[in-house]
């Protein structure tokens, strides 16, 4: 590795893993609860009025699978359990038919005067019909996305085009432009504002919320980082790698062209 790429990908990572440990000492995490008042508080706040309806049915059909596991040989207890089973799955059905039909009651108004949100609860309404389920197996994937994202060796007239317009290139910018400039600090307190919250994290695992809980010192440390990569004209190696999943569209599932990728760094 040359000298110059190593001293910034030594910079970067260090930098990386300051960010990392400073936000495992004072970030707060997610802890996950176990305990039914935990798993069915969800499920409450989805259904609303009707979850005590649903909840009700649940319970009178537990109740009578109970009495027959003590007496599995009576079949009037057996009878009874298919009866409040039968009554429990008709009341579900109806319960989450009629929650839908208030969601879309509640949202009808948006058509006009908020599509996006309109479509928006439309998506959250409807379950997703198609399946996405495949075989296709992680050696096809990684043949396809580097068919995809490179260039073919074969195929030199792209790099015949770049070598022919750099020296143009190059000419035309022998004058230091506004994009040569160094960062301000308006520009990175902008762009940090700017950064949305819940997006997944790349490799690095440094996150959104971690970069915007800094304060001025932090953002002038991130500045300083910004400004040596612009200076050497090197993007830092680490910054080039990202997950990448594949996100179904249409068509054929077995058929990797109907992916596009998603990827997070």
């Amino acid at each position: 590795m040359p000298i110059l790429p190593c001293i910034h990908y030594l910079l970067v990572s260090e930098f990386s893993s300051i960010i990392l440990e400073v936000a495992n000492c004072t970030l707060s995490r997610k802890v996950w609860k176990e305990g039914k008042k935990y798993i069915k508080k969800p499920l409450e706040n989805e259904l609303g009025k009707h979850y005590h309806t649903l909840l009700q049915g649940k319970k009178s059909f537990v109740a009578a699978k109970r009495l027959l596991y003590r007496n599995r040989e009576n079949r009037d207890r057996r009878q009874e359990m298919i009866i409040a089973r039968r009554q429990y799955k008709k009341i579900k059905y109806t319960v989450f038919k009629y929650n839908k039909r208030d969601k879309l009651e509640k949202i009808a108004h948006l058509e006009n005067k908020d599509p996006k949100a309109f479509w928006t609860g439309i998506k959250k309404i409807i379950s997703p019909t198609n399946d996405s389920s495949n075989n296709i197996t992680p050696n096809r994937w990684i043949e396809h996305f580097s068919n995809l994202l490179n260039i073919k060796q074969n195929d030199s007239s792209f790099l015949d085009y770049i070598n022919s317009s750099l020296p143009t290139i190059e000419k035309e910018m022998l004058g230091r432009g506004p994009l040569d400039d160094d960062f301000s600090i308006q520009e990175v307190q902008g762009c940090l504002k700017s950064a949305k919250n819940g997006k997944a994290s790349g490799p690095d695992r440094i996150r959104n919320e971690m970069l915007k809980a800094g304060d001025s010192t932090f953002q002038e440390a991130l500045r300083y980082v910004f400004n040596k990569i612009l200076a050497a004209g090197i993007y830092p190696d680490v910054w080039k790698m990202s997950y990448l999943s594949p996100i179904f569209k249409a068509g054929d599932t077995e058929d990797p062209n109907n992916y596009r990728g998603g990827g997070s760094r």
